[in-house]
């Protein structure tokens, strides 16, 4: 009954601590702008997201290509933007062939579908910016804070 109590106890602290944090942001929170609050959001989710950051996704990217051997000549910068094309004419063809934008099936164990060709195109960014010390992390948030700023359909452009 004593443990009881005082993993209740020791729960309702944790409790307490994460409301006071959560309080504490907020009033952090409303004293800036909307996108230095966007911006720290995406920094807090990604904080939050069991490590999964740009940054060591492109580590495993480049680690499993060169594992498979894409590094014994590496490819130059030409070649590499020409493959991440190549990955969305793949999927601009899933859309063409007629599979739904969130559909993801299976042909001989691969998996295949527009959601898996647009990773493809991820995966190779990941990749090229890993094996040259490029910050893509960084270079997202900076460009997405930016963003934020900017005025509504800014440049005067349709699409």
């Amino acid at each position: 009954m004593l443990s009881f109590i005082l993993i209740a106890a020791d729960s309702l602290v944790g409790l307490l601590a994460v409301a006071y944090a959560v309080v504490a942001r907020d009033r952090l929170v409303r004293a800036r702008t909307d996108h230095q609050v966007f911006v720290e959001d995406l920094l807090w989710m990604l904080s939050k997201s069991g490590g999964a950051t740009l940054a060591n996704l492109g580590e495993s990217a480049y680690s499993i290509a060169r594992d498979h051997g894409w590094y014994i000549t590496p490819p130059d910068t030409p070649t590499r933007i020409a493959l991440m094309h190549s990955e969305l004419s793949e999927a601009l063809e899933e859309y063409r062939a007629g599979h739904a934008l969130t559909e993801v099936y299976e042909r001989d164990g691969k998996p295949e579908g527009y959601p898996i060709e647009l990773a493809d195109v991820i995966i190779r960014i990941l990749d090229h910016c890993t094996a040259e010390g490029i910050d893509i992390q960084g270079a997202v948030l900076r460009k997405m804070e930016y963003n934020a700023t900017r005025p509504h359909r800014h440049g005067g452009k349709v699409v």
